[in-house]
């Protein structure tokens, strides 16, 4: 009878300090949630990407993964800092004309302020045909001090 008292009590407690952890970790959850951290201004332009060169079909469905093997192909995003954002996509064909001709990238690089005024703009030429070989998307990230990295394939001298 006692020892049916004791798991009683221990089980209750057990229950009560559990009950305490989740509330607490919801509460904590909650509250860091509600916290906003200083990212600096937010954006509110738009920008037509289509006056910059983005082909028409690009939001097609099935366009950026029908040759997604064969071809390299950009579709970034980057913020480079609180101020600038970088936008990046390939004008190139993301399929090849002909099965025996090569396809040759051209990336197109935008960098935009937050009121969408354009900054600075590139387009580089790359080897976009993988030539058979297994090959990964363009890939872009933000560099140190508001600078942009790029993998681009090259072409062997």
């Amino acid at each position: 009878m006692r020892a049916a008292i004791v798991t009683k009590l221990v089980l209750t407690s057990l229950i009560a300090v559990g009950c305490n952890l989740i509330a607490g970790c919801l509460h904590a959850q909650s509250r860091e949630s509600s916290i906003q951290s200083d990212i600096g201004p937010s954006a509110s332009a738009r920008v037509q990407l289509k006056a910059y060169g983005l082909p028409d079909s690009f939001f097609q469905p099935g366009f950026d993964t029908k040759c997604s093997t064969q071809i390299i192909q950009y579709r970034f995003v980057a913020w480079l800092n609180n101020q600038n954002v970088a936008v990046g996509f390939n004008t190139s064909p993301n399929c090849r004309v002909a099965p025996d001709r090569p396809v040759d990238g051209q990336l197109r690089i935008l960098v935009f302020d937050l009121s969408g005024a354009l900054k600075a703009n590139r387009t580089l030429s790359y080897l976009a045909d993988g030539n058979g070989e297994l090959i990964a998307d363009g890939e872009a990230m933000p560099g140190p001090d508001g600078t942009l990295l790029i993998r681009i394939e090259g072409r062997k001298a």
